[in-house]
């Protein structure tokens, strides 16, 4: 069976936005954060945080909003579990799940944690009713790797990804 969901990847959390185009990126993450069922935050894994990490999962925190911290870039997990994994508790965020989107590392792991999380929030993931469609936010700073997880969830093809047009 095919199991779906709005899967939608934003375009990043800037620290300080240069420009207008950056504010606005930033203001348009900030609203998908508010709309989404369920938030994937995904941060560095393999060289850790920044002081935007604890601002931003700050702000994920008061959304109120069911979240997973996902640790990106983690291909060496003995090196991510001694030197970064602690620092991510901090985020208040729950336990981390560490994640290669680049090397495929727990991608089908991560897609089971987030449809049991949709599941047991009362969601039917095997109606395609498009009215009735669960939103899934990716966020994070550039560069975390939103794209790559984003990829290769969608090129599982055990579930149906039905990707949100952003106007």
């Amino acid at each position: 069976y095919e199991k779906s969901f709005d899967l939608i990847d934003t375009c990043g959390l800037f620290d300080n936005p240069k420009d207008i185009i950056e504010e606005k990126m930033k203001e348009v993450t900030f609203n998908l954060i508010n709309e989404g069922d369920l938030i994937l935050y995904l941060v560095d894994g393999k060289n850790g945080l920044v002081g935007s990490d604890e601002e931003f999962a700050e702000k994920i925190r008061k959304s109120g909003k069911e979240v997973i911290l996902v640790a990106n870039k983690v291909e060496n997990e003995s090196k991510y579990k001694e030197e970064h994994e602690l620092d991510l508790y901090s985020l208040g965020l729950g336990e981390p799940f560490p994640i290669s989107a680049v090397h495929g590392i727990n991608k089908h792991e991560l897609l089971e944690i987030i449809t049991d999380k949709l599941e047991k929030k009362g969601f039917d993931l095997e109606d395609s009713d498009e009215s009735e469609s669960i939103k899934i936010a990716i966020v994070g700073k550039p560069n975390a790797g939103k794209s790559s997880i984003f990829n290769k969830i969608i090129k599982l093809r055990s579930f149906l990804i039905i990707l949100l047009k952003i106007d």
